[in-house]
């Protein structure tokens, strides 16, 4: 079992926390390995190769490169299960990211944290999974889970997609920008401006 991670290494995004998680899941489950997509760009970014050896998991902890965007979907459906890990901070209380509409599109388990936007759109254990954000005794706890119920995660992966194809796609986002911007030019009477 792949658990993997596609993103930035900025410490908001809870790589140390999946690090630990993953380093208490090996202790039971020889099988797992963890694949990290991303590079250092910052002084302050996660060293992943680092962290591996801290742990003695460098045999189980792949780095791999980033990638351009239009092969996400091929990369992201190589894993089995899919980690947004963020801390509860700011950054992560205020944004909603783009990586947790398509972590889901695959129809993968996708677990994230309890936290801002992400706990909106996940339901959990109905179309993906909730960890207590920085806790990583509870995200090794909820991929435990999923790694022992194989059938029922692909289930909750499967409702992840269905549910970002009817409220995520670029047709429906794109038909509710159209909406919207009609009702405020109705309303304004900007339609009816002359110059």
């Amino acid at each position: 079992m792949v658990i993997g991670y596609a993103g930035s290494l900025a410490p908001f995004e809870g790589i140390p926390v999946l690090v630990q998680a993953f380093e208490a899941l090996t202790r039971k489950y020889a099988n797992v390995r963890l694949a990290i997509v991303g590079r250092r760009l910052l002084g302050t970014d996660c060293d992943i190769p680092q962290l591996s050896k801290g742990v003695g998991l460098e045999d189980k902890i792949a780095l791999i490169p980033p990638v351009p965007r239009v092969e996400y979907p091929k990369l992201l459906s190589a894993f089995d299960i899919l980690c947004v890990p963020r801390t509860d901070c700011l950054m992560s209380r205020a944004a909603s990211p783009i990586k947790v509409t398509e972590y889901l599109s695959m129809g993968l388990p996708t677990v994230c944290s309890s936290i801002g936007e992400m706990s909106i759109i996940i339901r959990h254990k109905v179309n993906g999974f909730l960890a207590k954000p920085s806790d990583a005794d509870d995200l090794a706890s909820t991929l435990e889970e999923i790694l022992l119920n194989p059938e029922y995660a692909r289930k909750v992966g499967s409702n992840g997609r269905k549910e970002v194809i009817e409220k995520y796609s670029f047709t429906i986002i794109g038909d509710e920008i159209s909406r919207s911007l009609a009702k405020i030019v109705k309303r304004d009477g900007s339609a009816n401006c002359k110059g």
